[in-house]
């Protein structure tokens, strides 16, 4: 193979990883919307914080998820 495409070949498998990784952030930001609408909703209804004293919360996750969003779109 050339250096041409042997960068051409590099160039292709890191644009998978980006847009498999790109897919995977879209699903978080889906699924974290999807947590805050639902807790908006009980929120809503039962007039508490909704992050607040849910068993069911993971805060490491959110923090990751958050940060995770955050450098994604630092990098854009």
């Amino acid at each position: 193979m050339t250096r041409c495409c042997v960068c051409v070949c590099v160039c292709a498998d890191q644009f998978e990883a980006l847009q498999e990784e790109l897919y995977q952030r879209r699903e978080e930001c889906v699924k974290l919307r999807a947590m805050l609408a639902s807790r908006d909703n009980q929120s809503s209804q039962n007039d508490i914080n909704p992050l607040i004293d849910s068993e069911d919360v993971d805060v490491n996750e959110l923090k990751m998820a958050y940060n995770s969003q955050r450098e994604l779109k630092r990098s854009v």
